[in-house]
């Protein structure tokens, strides 16, 4: 079979599962609080490295880019380390550029050891700070909640602190940033990523 046959094959393999709610990367919950495994800890941690090479050295927004930016979903990663193993989620911000306010939250988690966590981390008041200066962060979310794997409950806080960036073209086409919390009372440390 050639290269443009197996390419026609993928293609068509694809717009089905997007048809069926497939694909794209997400992956859903079963009633049993397990689940789903449609996302891995290297997919997870691959998309965040693009997503901080794009960023590296992008322009931070200025206060009259962010009071002028049509509200937008960003869509992206959260990693970290936590006890000296990887942990890695989805992460979604609902940014409300003119009430200064945004919704955040992560699902979707992957230890790098255990495999898939079931659970989502929210804030439904995250803060976004237009005149904040330089060093301080123009975006903040403290996501809460409970991840499950094998049996076990994870009581999870991790904050977010990070700044709209821009692509060369949109002054808020991205947010990047730091994420530091606790997963069952071990310190988590790690970085975001998303995009519009």
């Amino acid at each position: 079979m050639n290269i443009q046959v197996k390419t026609k094959i993928c293609a068509v393999s694809l717009a089905l599962l997007a048809g069926c709610g497939g694909g794209g990367g997400s992956s859903s919950v079963t009633s049993d609080d397990t689940p789903a495994a449609a996302v891995s800890y290297a997919g997870l941690t691959d998309e965040l490295t693009d997503l901080q090479t794009k960023y590296t050295g992008a322009t931070r927004a200025s206060l009259s880019d962010i009071n002028s930016a049509a509200n937008a979903t960003y869509t992206g990663v959260v990693a970290g380390t936590v006890g000296g193993d990887g942990l890695a989620g989805e992460l979604t911000v609902n940014a409300d550029f003119g009430a200064g306010t945004a919704t955040a939250s992560a699902t979707n988690f992957v230890h790098e050891v255990d495999g898939a966590y079931a659970g989502t981390l929210t804030d439904p008041i995250a803060d976004i700070q237009p005149s904040a200066t330089v060093g301080s962060p123009q975006f903040t979310a403290n996501l809460e909640g409970d991840l499950t794997n094998g049996g076990n409950t994870h009581a999870t806080t991790i904050a977010l602190d990070g700044d709209f960036v821009s692509d060369g073209t949109d002054p808020v086409a991205g947010i990047t940033g730091f994420a530091d919390g606790l997963v069952d009372g071990e310190f988590f440390s790690g970085d975001f990523a998303a995009e519009k």
